[in-house]
């Protein structure tokens, strides 16, 4: 009975693998013949074993931008690749006569984006952005609004180019890059650009005082609204190279009491250019409301020397005590010659504890002889050519470093009318002219320690300075109560006929100034408590410019 059973199960399971076996021939007939084309229809590509397929591999894809149309043969975006057949789970049964893997056509993604990467490089249209421009008339800028501009959508237009035909033409898919300013936009910044560029934007350090040009001034300002960090960076990074200094070590080599050499100690200074970037910003943002005229403070970093002044001598000059500087732009060269040479004649001067220095026998004669050449001076009541015209610049530089050092100052005339030069980093009334023998400028020691005067003048900067070194003895000084008046204008010009020059000629051989008087009260405290106190004012006569006018022969 159980070989009966077993015999049973054999015959049942043979039967099933025949009907198998046939059942998966004729599915491997059907797949045979229909299945690979069908597939390259589902895929937009013929069959590869047809002869459409060979058809579309030599057909072209055209990518239409545009006015402009790009087309590539088919071939070139794609590759071949297997169709699997359904029949490889059953390798094992080695049944050689069922139909072989075939292969058909797709997409390439990466060749379909290479080539779309490259139309684009070619055909997109970059934004214009806007921008602010320079220009001579009112109100000293222009406005650019900027452009749109177009680039193909890679992404999108690869999927349109993947889900589509062979041989036909495809639209690529672009979008808007870059954006306008509205007429609102312009309206408001022309208004804050206005108020931005209604005053000069000065920017100061401790060593340097510097205007910004209209250039750097509108590449600071970004559009429509805020502030452009990066220029102002860049702006303060060339600024650096002339602010930026290592400390420098003093040294004093001394004779006696005479100065043979003298190198003052200075503080290395590094400009932090970020914070300074920011105070920039914090000025601008509030000029957008009112125009100022404070310069910006730029925020730097100092290192002191390693050595200190009193470790070079034994004089008792320990430490700077009173500082004065003054600019000269606009002097002609014969000017920026007798500065520079004054500024040499005064400095590593030591003055001893009770003796009084004065200006004029210090510097001693001023003519050609001595190295001055002839600059515009001030005598008898008119500005004329004489030797040693800027001399004044060096004695009201003195003047401004003597109120800061609290020194008596026992002699001190201001100028008969207002000169340019002593006003460009100071109010007016703070200069005092000098003429061999009088006026002079002329101060005490009263400090019970000797002082060394340590003078420069830069021709390249046009700026110079006046400094004190000796010890500080707990007195203050103060420049209070400062005050100004009665400005009138300068009177009409006066033309003069000179038979010497020829007719049609204008020489000017005088300048305009306004009248003014000032006044401030110089108050100096002493350790003790004793306070004294001086007045200086200044009455500045109003000066007409005067031009001689040719009547001689040509």
């Amino acid at each position: 009975m159980k070989l009966f059973h077993l015999f049973h199960a054999i015959v049942i399971t043979g039967l099933a693998l025949v009907s198998l076996f046939f059942i998966l021939s004729t599915l491997a007939l059907v797949w045979q013949t229909h299945t690979p084309s069908k597939l390259a229809t589902i895929l937009h590509t013929p069959s590869p074993t047809t002869q459409p397929q060979q058809a579309s591999l030599a057909s072209t894809i055209t990518l239409h931008i545009g006015s402009q149309s790009f087309a590539t043969p088919s071939a070139s975006l794609m590759n071949k690749v297997p169709v699997s057949s359904v029949f490889d789970g059953f390798a094992f049964l080695h049944l050689s006569f069922l139909p072989q893997p075939q292969t058909t056509v797709v997409f390439d993604t990466q060749r379909v984006q290479t080539w779309i990467h490259t139309i684009a490089l070619e055909t997109n249209t970059p934004a214009t952005p806007s921008s602010i421009l320079v220009q001579k008339k009112a109100p000293g800028f222009v406005i650019k609004a900027g452009t749109v501009g177009s680039e193909v959508d890679e992404d999108s237009t690869t999927k349109e180019v993947e889900n589509s035909r062979t041989g036909q033409t495809i639209e690529a898919v672009l979008q808007p890059v870059g954006t306008v300013l509205s007429a609102t936009d312009l309206a408001s910044a022309s208004a804050r650009i206005k108020n931005i560029l209604a005053k000069p934007l000065i920017v100061a350090s401790n060593t340097q005082t510097q205007t910004v040009s209209t250039t750097d001034l509108l590449s600071f300002i970004a559009l429509p609204s805020g502030y452009n960090q990066s220029a102002i960076h860049t702006y303060l990074e060339k600024l650096a190279k002339t602010i930026n200094s290592p400390p420098q070590e003093p040294d004093l080599q001394l004779k006696g009491t005479a100065v043979l050499s003298f190198t003052p100690p200075r503080d290395g200074i590094t400009l932090d250019e970020d914070q300074s970037t920011q105070a920039i910003i914090d000025a601008l943002t509030q000029r957008e409301k009112a125009p100022a005229t404070t310069p910006v403070t730029l925020i730097v970093t100092t290192t002191a020397p390693t050595h200190s002044l009193a470790s070079t001598n034994n004089l008792g000059i320990d430490e700077l005590i009173g500082h004065g500087d003054s600019l000269f732009k606009y002097s002609i060269p014969n000017r920026i010659h007798n500065v520079v040479l004054t500024a040499q004649k005064i400095n590593a001067h030591i003055v001893m504890p009770g003796e009084t220095f004065s200006f004029n026998k210090t510097i001693g004669d001023v003519s050609e002889a001595t190295g001055f050449l002839q600059a515009y001076v001030i005598s008898q009541g008119h500005t004329v050519l004489g030797d040693g015209g800027g001399v004044c610049q060096v004695s009201s530089t003195m003047f401004r470093a003597l109120l800061n050092a609290g020194l008596p100052i026992t002699e001190r005339r201001g100028h008969a009318y207002r000169v340019e030069y002593y006003e460009e980093n100071s109010q007016p009334g703070f200069d005092a002219t000098v003429y061999a023998p009088h006026p002079d400028l002329t101060f005490v020691n009263d400090t019970g320690s000797p002082i060394l005067v340590n003078a420069y003048a830069d021709p390249k900067t046009l700026s110079m300075y006046v400094d004190f070194y000796g010890k500080k003895d707990g007195r203050t000084a103060e420049v209070l109560n400062y005050k100004k008046w009665d400005e009138t204008p300068a009177p009409p010009a006066l033309y003069q006929d000179d038979p010497t020059l020829p007719t049609g000629t204008i020489k000017q051989v005088d300048f305009a100034a306004g009248g003014l008087k000032t006044s401030f009260d110089y108050k100096v405290t002493y350790a003790d408590g004793t306070v004294k106190q001086t007045n200086y004012t200044t009455t500045y006569t109003p000066w007409q410019a005067v031009y001689l006018r040719g009547t001689g022969s040509r």
